[in-house]
């Protein structure tokens, strides 16, 4: 299983990597700091499993969610916005809206929660 996760934080970044080894010790985990980088990996491949931070300093998560809402026969098995605000309801409405299934989730995410996530796509079995 390849899991992405993008946020901007590098603490953040720290806890979901533990929080995805700990639930899936056999995961592939490829972070992105920048949403940039993401979409520009996204031509070459795409992740079964994909965390993503919709507020980072440098451009906005939504523009993931709109390249892969282009293609959503290469979408992610799973897709988790994390956040630590609320999201604005633009936000939530273009997410609503969007071809691919997103789920909201609120940062930090809980190890348990992640494995739950992990668990509902069947990479893992339940805890």
């Amino acid at each position: 299983m390849h899991v992405w996760l993008v946020d901007d934080s590098e603490a953040d970044l720290y806890l979901m990597r533990r929080s995805v080894s700990r639930a899936c010790p056999a995961a592939r985990i490829t972070t992105f700091r920048c949403v940039a980088d993401a979409i520009s990996r996204w031509r070459q491949q795409s992740p079964d499993c994909l965390f993503l931070d919709l507020n980072l300093g440098v451009g906005s998560g939504l523009d993931l969610v709109d390249v892969i809402d282009g293609a959503p026969d290469r979408a992610p098995a799973i897709n988790v916005v994390v956040s630590g605000v609320a999201l604005p309801a633009e936000s939530r409405e273009r997410l609503r809206t969007a071809c691919v299934r997103w789920q909201v989730c609120k940062k930090p995410m809980r190890e348990q929660h992640v494995a739950d996530v992990l668990a509902q796509a069947g990479f893992i079995s339940p805890r």
